[in-house]
């Protein structure tokens, strides 16, 4: 969510060269609009997941959580977690 769009994929990319045979990579989204003061990007748990896999690792499982712990209405969070092959 931090990362600009052309950005993404090659991130991902060097994130699965660093992760050890059969390391996990749990990434967490803040969704909805993002706040004015901040860099942010509203990224779709699919979005991550899609780049995960072409990167080489195996997708485990996206969590949808309906409510954010501050309780801001316009706000809510998706993880993904994804998994490097054993070798």
């Amino acid at each position: 969510m931090h990362l600009p769009p052309a950005e993404r994929r090659p991130t991902m990319r060097r994130l699965a060269e660093l992760l050890a045979p059969g390391g996990l990579l749990a990434i967490s989204l803040r969704r909805g609009e993002p706040p004015e003061d901040r860099v942010m990007f509203d990224v779709p748990a699919q979005e991550a997941a899609g780049d995960g896999e072409r990167a080489g690792l195996e997708l485990i499982r996206v969590v949808e959580e309906s409510t954010d712990r501050l309780r801001r209405s316009e706000v809510w969070w998706q993880s993904v977690a994804l998994r490097k092959e054993q070798q």
